[in-house]
């Protein structure tokens, strides 16, 4: 049998992601690790660290999100119709992100000052009720025959598309 990883649990994910379990469960199933094939310690919580003998590696997870989330909301509304009624009392302007037909390609569009960002699931996209919801849908050009990309990647290009250009209209 070969050693297992130690996972160093030092933080917590932000409340709203926390009904997806936490860090420890996302890093392990990321790296296609068994739940033997992984010792979890939580640091935060004042375990105590095992000796360095008998593991394969150490993984440390981060804090909930580097401390983004004080300046930089993170929700969620699990309803549609929840996400469009706080999205209206908020002034934010809901934008899509799914590569579907009549959508906008990013490095064309024009995005909102305020804008809540939206992304589906990696495998269907987004519903048609939020499709429908949306305001504005853009695209992330891909070249070839792939429809979809890692929904953690398609946000971080969106979000530093438009944290650039709110960056260069404010000089």
């Amino acid at each position: 049998m070969k050693p297992p990883f130690l996972i160093l649990e030092t933080g917590q994910p932000v409340p709203s992601m926390r009904r997806h379990r936490g860090f420890p469960h996302w890093i392990r199933v990321a790296a296609g690790l068994g739940r033997d094939e992984a010792v979890v310690v939580n640091v935060e919580a004042g375990d105590e660290l095992p000796g360095r003998d008998g593991f394969a590696g150490a993984i440390v997870t981060g804090s909930g999100a580097m401390v983004t989330d004080r300046y930089l909301p993170v929700d969620h509304r699990p309803e549609v119709r929840e996400l469009v009624e706080h999205c209206s009392k908020e002034g934010l302007t809901l934008v899509g992100v799914d590569n579907v037909e009549g959508s906008v390609a990013l490095e064309g569009a024009v995005l909102p000052e305020r804008a809540c960002l939206v992304f589906g699931s990696e495998a269907s996209g987004l519903s048609e009720e939020m499709l429908a919801a949306c305001e504005i849908v853009v695209a992330i050009t891909q070249r070839g025959s792939t429809r979809s990309m890692n929904v953690g990647h398609a946000a971080a290009i969106v979000m530093w598309a438009h944290a650039s250009r709110l960056e260069a209209a404010e000089k």
